[in-house]
């Protein structure tokens, strides 16, 4: 009886290193995807406003000339 319990709690220690290993080598991939969407989106943001402003000024041009 006594040493199925260190096996079962040798599984279970080992399970819980494997786990905290593969945690921390797979921080720095989430870390990597997580700042890469942020800059996605900033990106994505920053032409779409330009977009906005090009034919807003693409509009006062016109409105200028027109008048």
């Amino acid at each position: 009886m006594k040493g199925s319990v260190v096996v079962v709690e040798t599984i279970l220690l080992v399970s819980v290193l494997l786990a905290t290993i593969l945690i921390f080598f797979s921080i720095p991939k989430l870390i990597e995807t997580f700042l890469s969407s942020i800059v996605q989106s900033s990106a994505e943001i920053v032409a779409r406003d330009l977009a906005i402003l090009s034919s807003l000024s693409k509009a006062a041009k016109y409105a200028n000339i027109t008048y």
